[in-house]
């Protein structure tokens, strides 16, 4: 940042909030008790996602306010870039891209399956992808594609786990070998979401 404080950030984002209609002490304000902001407030939120970038705790504060689903026409593109390019080499770095991930599964729709299935096979993103690939679970028009990506993820033990929920969303026969696998690993909500798909495919 140059010569404005983080507070100083949360202060300006406030007051373009408050210009904009939304007079808040806290950005958590604009989507407490289910209220639902305008879609000029969302763009106030985008815009300052890169202007935020060497803040990651405040970055993700607005990238939570933005994972909503009345956000998705400003937030879904940047929210894909933001993912893509956002430093995850610290502790507050990696909870921001898992919040972009949380975001994104809240945003993404089929027209951008292919960006969403790109960011969960790529390992260089770890633990972070965990709800990109629960999304894929949510695919209506990609079935096949996404139970072919994520019997691709079950040996990746950051992310198998949600491989193994997405699948159980998508029930689709193929994945029986692999769930049956999955049956028996040592994390228990893992195995036990494994057991159920492979109980209702069998059924």
């Amino acid at each position: 940042m140059t010569g404005t404080s983080a507070s100083g950030l949360d202060v300006d984002i406030r007051r373009d909030l408050a210009e904009h209609g939304a007079e808040v002490t806290d950005l958590s304000e604009l989507t407490q008790d289910g209220g639902r902001y305008s879609p000029e407030i969302a763009q106030v939120l985008v815009d300052w996602l890169p202007r935020t970038t060497d803040d990651p705790s405040l970055q993700e504060k607005l990238v939570r306010q933005l994972s909503v689903p009345w956000a998705r026409k400003q937030a879904l593109e940047p929210m894909l870039e933001l993912f893509r390019t956002a430093p995850g080499d610290s502790k507050p770095g990696e909870l921001r891209r898992w919040a972009v991930g949380n975001a994104l599964d809240v945003l993404a729709t089929d027209a951008v399956f292919d960006e969403m299935a790109a960011l969960a096979a790529d390992p260089s993103y770890g633990a972070s992808r965990q709800m990109v690939v629960l999304w894929l679970g949510k695919t209506k028009q990609h079935r096949d594609r996404a139970v072919d990506v994520l019997l691709g993820l079950l040996d990746q033990d950051d992310i198998s786990g949600h491989a193994v929920k997405a699948l159980a969303k998508l029930k689709d026969p193929r994945s029986l070998d692999a769930l049956r696998r999955m049956s028996d690993d040592p994390r228990a909500w893992v195995r036990n979401a494994a057991k159920r798909t492979v109980e209702r495919l069998e059924a």
